[in-house]
């Protein structure tokens, strides 16, 4: 009888903690491992940090909250900052010309 119990209640912690697992746990950390997986950084901790901050706000506004998190922010901006200054300068430089527009030019 006293065993029924014990096991019973071991049965409900495991289920618990299974349905907690395939809930809360698993949509964050697999897609996560994937991403880390496919990228091979050479420090896996920051990525997954980064990468937690670039696809869920709780963790971004969780991270703003900490100093080591508020330079990350600071560093995913800049990223983004000198990715957007790249792409404007090539739209902004001059494009080489194509032998119809040189043609056209030089009569």
């Amino acid at each position: 009888f006293l065993l029924r119990g014990r096991c019973g209640a071991a049965l409900a912690m495991a289920q618990e903690i299974c349905q907690y697992i395939d809930k809360k746990a698993s949509p964050i950390v697999d897609p996560m491992v994937v991403a880390t997986v496919l990228a091979k950084p050479e420090l896996p901790v920051p990525f997954m940090m980064r990468w937690l901050m670039q696809n869920f706000n709780s963790a971004k506004e969780f991270m703003a909250t900490t100093n080591c998190g508020e330079a990350e922010l600071l560093k995913m901006d800049i990223q983004k900052l000198q990715a957007e200054i790249q792409e404007l300068q090539d739209q902004l430089a001059p494009r080489p010309a194509t032998a119809e527009k040189a043609e056209q030019e030089a009569q």
